[in-house]
């Protein structure tokens, strides 16, 4: 059985950095120092993104000063105000602080299973940011790249002869003319209004992957605001963020139910299967680029 290596992990503020100074003292970024397999790392703290569900209680942490507040969630403390956090756990700071913690060793083990022995600051930082990344825009990010993959293939090869030209002429504007900076699913709806004849000839040539990929992913984004409501109301001090852990904890098996009863549970599984597997592997092959 693979041995599991546990982190040691503490939140500190940064000395080297002063970036706002204010009445009552320097304010500092928030590191985390991870010390794992006999090797020392520090990245940033991601605080000032986990902040936001809870402005009505940081005006209460800084006594409703306004300019403190600020800094607050900007992710910035004072040394005194950092020890007054962790010695009288105010929430929701402190609680925050506590889950980010936790988060990063799930991170940690997480990569156990891809032999990660090069555990770097470059790698883990990437990876960290990842694993805090909604699962909507890691879909989004992985279907432009596996859509484009099979466009660019059907550009650089010949095809039927008799329909090459078309083929041709439509992966070329695919390619060269469509702002990818949009989402995958305004791309695939819009093209669909536009010209459906067009889009469903070069389906012909896609791989079944993609094309069950597809239809999964666009029948996943009609469910988006669902799983955003269901899952941000979540315990006080926790951190809100619908990311591929609570796609594998809860979100898999949540959209699962709803896709059954609207495809039929043969179908729901197929789709399911297939974000999966898009999921996991834009996770596994992004760190095996790092």
């Amino acid at each position: 059985m693979k041995k599991t290596y546990e982190a040691d992990i503490k939140h500190f503020l940064n000395p080297k950095e002063i970036t706002r100074t204010y009445a009552d003292g320097d304010y500092h970024p928030l590191d985390l120092q991870i010390v794992y397999r006999g090797e020392s790392i520090q990245i940033r703290s991601k605080i000032r993104d986990y902040l936001n569900f809870y402005r009505s209680d940081v005006k209460k942490v800084s006594r409703n000063d306004p300019k403190q507040a600020k800094y607050i969630m900007m992710g910035y403390f004072t040394h005194e105000l950092f020890d007054e956090i962790i010695n009288e756990r105010i929430f929701p700071v402190y609680d925050l602080l506590v889950d980010e913690a936790a988060l990063v060793q799930k991170v940690i083990t997480f990569n156990e299973p891809f032999d990660n022995h090069h555990f770097t600051t470059r790698n883990f930082t990437r990876e960290y940011t990842k694993h805090t990344t909604e699962i909507a825009h890691l879909l989004d990010d992985r279907m432009k790249e596996l859509y484009l993959k099979e466009v660019n293939g059907l550009f650089a090869k010949s095809i039927d002869p008799a329909k090459s030209k078309e083929v041709f002429k439509i992966s070329n504007y695919f390619i060269h003319y469509i702002h990818w900076d949009n989402t995958f699913a305004n791309f695939y709806e819009n093209t669909f209004e536009v010209m459906p004849k067009g889009l469903k000839l070069i389906e012909n040539y896609f791989s079944e992957p993609l094309k069950t990929s597809i239809k999964a992913y666009m029948a996943f984004t009609t469910q988006v605001k669902i799983i955003r409501r269901q899952f941000e109301k979540v315990e006080p001090g926790k951190i809100s963020v619908l990311s591929y852990f609570e796609w594998l904890k809860l979100i898999q098996s949540f959209i699962s139910l709803k896709f059954e009863k609207i495809f039929g549970k043969k179908k729901a599984n197929e789709y399911i299967d297939s974000l999966h597997k898009v999921l996991y592997n834009y996770m596994l092959e992004s760190y095996l680029k790092a």
